[in-house]
């Protein structure tokens, strides 16, 4: 191959290995018999990424733990909020937990000061919520008590359709009420639960957009009915962000999309969030999104890194004859890189 055409394919395959491994934190086997230096630097360089990436999550749910910011997204996409000013709903607003507290059932109905984390019921495995907290919302003879529950999902279809699990974060929150809010058959107590997701990355099918799922009375046959507070008790909120950054939308999609952009670098996003968006940064938040960017940075660079020693490795096996996508997977070659380079035809 000529040396300007190895630097294209590389250009390339990099740009694959990035956008596929990092941005859709595809897993790649790590080990194969025979364990060379090569392949404990690629050990030590996935490490590198799954930390990194840990890392970067971790920061990601403590920005969006922030009480101002819980108040902008609860402002958008929440019914009971939607006619409150931003500083009165910043007081509605209990201590978050943010994906740390490890609850076994007997403790998850005692009474504390925000809300566990995890739910874990024997033979049905764990639950856990990246964010979860209770608001009380002032009402005219007393306030009214919710859960919410807040998710950052980078793909909407990881498998299967993210709204499902929606339904069941909720219907498992409320079950777990019994004891906490209500005993007995008190079940008109049952507090209602928001399960607000946030997509990072979503398709394009479900770009840009916001879709809300709740519970609606339909009356079959001599119009029956009860009071709307009896069974409006759920409800999840999908939030599609947007790929293109300019492409026209509403603000909370426009605010999420810049914040949580990997693409935008600290300086400007803090420019375009406090200037074009209107949103007063306090010190704390800032050092948030400082935080964020780099770690997304880190990520970036270990991609790349990784991308390029794949990249070498599947030239070589090529070369060396291993020209199938069942002979290059077998060595630990990303599907993905193993199939462009098929099709472009190294020899």
């Amino acid at each position: 191959m000529k040396h300007k055409q190895y630097l294209t394919f590389m250009t390339k395959m990099l740009t694959i290995a990035y956008n596929q491994y990092v941005k859709e934190n595809r897993q790649i086997i790590l080990l194969t018999k025979g364990t060379s230096m090569t392949t404990e630097n690629s050990l030590a360089t996935d490490l590198n990424i799954i930390s990194g990436k840990e890392a970067y999550d971790k920061e990601v749910k403590t920005l969006l733990a922030n009480r101002q910011i819980l108040a902008i997204i609860l402002k958008a996409v929440v019914n009971e909020f939607q006619d409150m000013e931003l500083s009165d709903i910043v007081t509605c607003i209990e201590t978050p937990e943010v994906g740390e507290r490890k609850v076994h059932p007997g403790q998850t109905n005692e009474k504390i000061y925000g809300k566990s984390n995890e739910n874990n019921i024997i033979g049905e495995g764990t639950v856990t919520f990246d964010i979860i907290f209770d608001v009380y919302i002032p009402a005219k003879d007393d306030t009214i008590k919710m859960i919410i529950n807040i998710e950052a999902q980078r793909e909407n279809n990881p498998g299967y359709e993210l709204v499902t699990r929606g339904i069941y974060y909720t219907a498992r929150e409320i079950s777990s009420q019994y004891g906490r809010e209500f005993t007995k058959s008190e079940y008109n107590s049952i507090k209602k639960v928001y399960s607000i997701w946030i997509c990072v990355s979503p398709n394009r099918n479900n770009n840009n957009g916001i879709t809300e799922y709740f519970i609606s009375e339909k009356s079959i046959y001599n119009n029956t009915k009860v009071r709307k507070e009896v069974y409006d008790k759920l409800c999840v909120v999908m939030i599609y962000l947007k790929k293109n950054l300019e492409e026209e939308s509403e603000y909370i999609i426009n605010f999420l999309s810049v914040l949580l952009s990997e693409k935008i670098d600290y300086n400007r996003k803090v420019c375009i969030l406090e200037k074009d968006l209107g949103l007063s940064m306090t010190e704390e938040m800032k050092e948030e999104v400082n935080d964020m960017c780099n770690l997304s940075e880190h990520v970036y660079e270990s991609g790349i890194e990784k991308g390029t020693s794949e990249l070498i490795r599947a030239i070589q096996f090529i070369r060396e004859g291993n020209n199938t996508l069942k002979e290059l997977t077998a060595k630990g070659i990303p599907d993905i890189i193993a199939e462009k380079a098929i099709n472009l035809g190294i020899k």
